[in-house]
């Protein structure tokens, strides 16, 4: 039973990767930065879509939460032992 639960939350996972990058090659800003949020509620330990939703905040011209995104990314990335990509921080120096 555990591997199935773990299988459709694979299929999940690359359903919102796949939407997002759809949503980000078709610029609809608005809908990625809705679903970079929901995808990060249900798999906070992806990094990357912190990622995503500071670039969707960005295009957006929404400056203050492309930061406060950043800032959520940071705390993510401590509490998973991880780093900081080097792109949010690129990108939050632009801002």
């Amino acid at each position: 039973l555990l591997e199935f639960a773990r299988e459709y939350e694979e299929k999940a996972r690359l359903a919102f990767e796949n939407a997002l990058q759809l949503g980000e090659a078709q610029g609809r800003y608005a809908d990625v930065a809705v679903l970079a949020r929901r995808g990060i509620s249900l798999f906070p330990a992806a990094l990357g879509w912190y990622v995503v939703l500071m670039r969707a905040h960005h295009a957006l011209r929404q400056f203050d939460a492309a930061l406060e995104a950043f800032k959520q990314l940071g705390n993510a990335a401590q509490k998973e032992n991880e780093l900081v990509p080097d792109a949010a921080r690129h990108l939050a120096r632009q801002i």
